[in-house]
């Protein structure tokens, strides 16, 4: 493994990429202290040490500029910069990184290959308050599938990383360009406040000047398979029948849906937006007062965050840019992100935190409703009637209130 990292360092032509590679050599040829907790550099650590500190000052000027490496062209800073590298399985060994990314951006867009540069990518992803760093892109010669992965870190107004985002462009099964949307993830502390949906926003006009034709999710982290099914993101006939039985077992045994009604609600599912919508009305009693309250349960979202066993119920779909429905859907979408983003800048808020209190009231709902649909012991099978659904929300909106009202009397006592 050593001497294969080597290999690949004495190789690199872009400087990050060298950087890169000699910092996981480093990480073979250290040793911890003899009390531990601290590491020492072998003889061998120490030369790829010198070696790092050399590329450094070779690289980046005292003013901070990137000096030209390879392709990198010295007037653009460290994070509007390409960090190219080639799959070495699918491209002849010696081809020159830049060349590479030609070749593939070429096949993949066509006549629009020429509007996929840093500039125009990392506008791509640039959304306010958020940007990307630099770009990690790869590109891969599959004689089917050439394709192009670009991954880089999301940072606030300040250059805190706050995020991560991978993108794979390729050609779909038809022969069009597409993007999949591989990963993205935004720290705890900076999920909401409309950011993702205004990131998106300033991909999805990236990807029209691109051609692109589709994008391509796996949805099935935390809140994908709900959140992505609010954007009009929808499997294909066979994938879309594959969540409606799901959506059958796991009603039948959780949900206070007999057989009939379940058929009769999933007739009106035409998309997975229209399961993420789905709603019934019951009429329960409250055991405080004893008042009957007609109350609304959203068994759609309850399933797509919660339906696997108190996690996610994944899917796989895509959202058809030539299709006008999808698209206004998708855009509509992300303005009320771009409105919440307007907002934040407005007040001064471009790079805040999402509260304490937001988050653990956030927290509190997730953790509440997915030990609800996850029961373990006597009641692992039980179906959830509709006056346990009210009570167990009822629970909820109390424990959301102390946190709040606990939060609300330390501001008070702390003079905010």
């Amino acid at each position: 493994m050593l001497r294969l990292l080597l290999e690949q360092a004495q190789n690199a032509t872009s400087f990050l990429a060298k950087l890169r590679l000699l910092q996981e050599i480093a990480a073979y040829v250290m040793h911890t202290g003899p009390r531990g907790g601290r590491f020492y550099y072998t003889p061998k650590g120490r030369k790829v040490y010198r070696e790092l500190k050399r590329i450094r000052l070779d690289a980046v000027g005292e003013d901070g500029l990137l000096r030209a490496w390879g392709d990198i062209n010295a007037s653009q800073k460290t994070r509007d910069a390409w960090d190219i590298s080639v799959d070495s399985d699918t491209f002849p060994r010696g081809t020159k990184p830049a060349e590479a990314v030609a070749t593939i951006s070429k096949a993949v867009f066509g006549d629009k290959a020429n509007s996929f540069t840093p500039g125009n990518v990392r506008q791509m992803f640039s959304s306010p308050g958020l940007v990307p760093g630099t770009m990690r892109v790869v590109a891969a010669n599959h004689s089917t599938r050439p394709s192009i992965k670009v991954a880089f870190e999301i940072s606030d107004t300040k250059g805190k990383p706050v995020g991560t985002m991978t993108r794979l462009f390729k050609k779909d099964s038809e022969g069009n360009p597409m993007v999949y949307h591989s990963f993205f993830e935004l720290k705890r502390d900076f999920q909401g406040g409309g950011r993702a949906g205004a990131l998106f926003g300033q991909g999805l006009k990236g990807y029209q000047k691109l051609g692109v034709k589709k994008i391509g999710v796996s949805a099935g982290l935390t809140a994908g398979p709900y959140t992505w099914a609010r954007f009009g993101f929808d499997p294909d006939d066979d994938g879309r029948e594959k969540l409606k039985q799901k959506f059958t077992r796991f009603a039948s045994k959780r949900l206070p849906l007999t057989d009939k009604q379940i058929d009769a609600v999933l007739k009106k599912v035409k998309s997975v937006r229209d399961l993420s919508s789905l709603k019934i009305q019951r009429t329960v009693k409250d055991p405080d007062t004893g008042e009957k309250k007609k109350i609304t349960i959203p068994v759609g979202k309850h399933f797509l965050l919660y339906g696997n066993g108190g996690d996610p119920a994944s899917w796989k779909g895509v959202c058809d840019l030539t299709n006008p429905k999808q698209v206004k859907i998708f855009k509509a979408q992300c303005k009320k992100g771009e409105e919440q983003r307007k907002k934040a800048i407005a007040e001064g808020k471009a790079d805040a935190p999402v509260s304490d209190v937001a988050r653990r009231i956030l927290d509190t709902e997730v953790n509440h409703w997915k030990n609800t649909f996850a029961p373990t012991g006597d009641t692992a099978s039980s179906k959830l009637s509709a006056q346990q659904w009210y009570e167990n929300d009822k629970k909820l909106k109390e424990k959301k209130a102390r946190i709040q009202a606990a939060w609300d009397e330390r501001r008070i006592l702390r003079f905010e």
